[in-house]
């Protein structure tokens, strides 16, 4: 009777190793599996994905080129443009630009930037038709309904607030910017004819991307309602020359 028990509990224990043994490598042969997945099978497209995840498409817009006579006089050029610009979400504190609720802080800075570039701190209202007819400085908005916009479309991007200020006025909001966190100065260039009216039909001018030629343009790197092309004259002639190549960086 005691050798038959000792059996049956040698065979039992055999039993339970086998199965112990067993559940081990299965989970060592389901962990080979998987890893021999990620590295091997799909390794190429997770690479791929991890590369995505660090990086950012950046579009700069080009510098367009000069237009010059045979004598070296200068018909086109650029010049900077200095736009005053917020971003929403740099402003002190809980702006509460998006709800509308502005706090005392941010509405001290509107008050004293109102002073200075002449935009009323708080003028009209907003609804789903001026938003969409909406234009930076192309607008009678005050800056709090101008922010309110931008928080809603891009709270880390910045908005224009007024454009081609001069440059005295740019230098005392640049030196206000640790007073007025999120306001800033945003240069961008500008065609100007210096010759005016006497070669303005031979160069033209430039206008923005049309919609019909927006695919066109897009897949050259231009970027519609930011950068413009030649309408007219040389400057549309020329366009392939003078307006250069969009530079796509990382």
């Amino acid at each position: 009777m005691n050798e038959q028990d000792n059996n049956s509990k040698n065979n039992f224990l055999g039993w339970r190793f086998i199965i112990l043994y067993a559940m081990i490598g299965l989970v060592f042969t389901f962990y080979l599996y998987r890893l021999f997945n990620l590295q091997i099978i799909n390794g190429v497209s997770y690479v791929a994905q991890a590369l995505e995840n660090r990086k950012t498409t950046i579009s700069l817009p080009t510098q367009r080129g000069i237009i010059y006579d045979r004598n070296g006089i200068v018909l086109a050029q650029n010049v900077p443009s200095y736009n005053v610009v917020i971003t929403p979400a740099y402003l002190p504190g809980d702006n509460g630009a998006i709800s509308g609720s502005v706090s005392g802080p941010v509405q001290e800075i509107y008050r004293q930037l109102s002073q200075l570039i002449g935009v009323p701190v708080t003028n009209g209202t907003i609804d789903p038709a001026t938003v969409s007819s909406f234009t930076p400085c192309a607008t009678d908005l005050g800056i709090t309904q101008i922010v309110i916009i931008g928080a809603t479309n891009s709270p880390y991007g910045p908005i224009r607030i007024k454009c081609n200020v001069d440059s005295n006025t740019a230098m005392i909001v640049r030196e206000k910017q640790s007073d007025w966190p999120g306001v800033t100065i945003q240069i961008e260039p500008v065609r100007d004819y210096p010759t005016g009216e006497l070669t303005s039909q031979v160069i033209g001018f430039l206008g923005p991307i049309p919609a019909v030629l927006q695919d066109y343009y897009v897949g050259l790197g231009f970027v519609a309602n930011r950068d413009k092309v030649g309408y007219a004259g040389v400057e549309t002639t020329m366009q392939d020359v003078l307006g250069g190549r969009m530079d796509q960086n990382r």
